[in-house]
């Protein structure tokens, strides 16, 4: 429920649960696009 939680509350999970799973997979998305980009 991280995902919808957070999009209700207008926020993003790593605001919300920094410690969950759910921001664990957005840091590693964004680690990934990051590495593609550079």
């Amino acid at each position: 429920m991280s995902y919808p939680g957070s999009a209700a509350a207008g926020a993003t999970v790593l605001d919300l649960e920094p410690d969950s799973e759910a921001a664990r997979e957005m840091t590693a998305l964004a680690d990934e696009i990051k590495q593609l980009l550079n």
